[in-house]
């Protein structure tokens, strides 16, 4: 029996043409020899399903899930692994890949404004300092309270 999950649904929607062109547009798979984009993206749809948000995490819920890998076309995955992957693959491919996705859900749903209404996250082996929490005033509760700066 063939179940139709979401993680299938979002796999058949992203995994075409278009998904490898902007692959070979960025030279996505050059650096990386063990996990090629189409295997990083499936793990990164898994742990964002399963609400997973370490790498130890995402290890952990493949090894679990031991006999639904090679359905997916995934292998054993290790923390530095991923963590290599994830540093050395240019943003920019994974940007371009959601534009397209946001694209394709337009088309399909053209009465649907597709707005985003919650923070995105992205996951990324680099530490980025954005903003002071204290500073943002759109935040509500949380901007009103200021923080001392020392």
């Amino acid at each position: 029996m063939r179940r139709n999950t979401i993680l299938n649904q979002l796999m058949q929607l992203l995994y075409d043409k278009d998904f490898y062109r902007i692959v070979k547009r960025y030279d996505g798979d050059r650096y990386c020899k063990k996990l090629s984009c189409s295997q990083e993206l499936t793990i990164l749809l898994f742990a964002m399903i399963k609400d997973m948000s370490s790498f130890r995490d995402i290890s952990t819920g493949l090894k679990a899930h031991m006999e639904k890998r090679p359905h997916l076309g995934i292998e054993t995955v290790v923390r530095s692994t991923l963590s290599d992957a994830l540093s050395r693959r240019p943003y920019q491919l994974f940007e371009d890949l959601f534009y397209r996705f946001l694209e394709k859900c337009r088309q399909r749903s053209p009465g649907h404004s597709f707005r985003i209404n919650v923070p995105v996250f992205t996951m990324d082996a680099t530490l980025v300092f954005l903003v002071q929490m204290g500073e943002v005033p759109s935040l509500g509760k949380l901007g009103n309270r200021r923080r001392k700066v020392a």
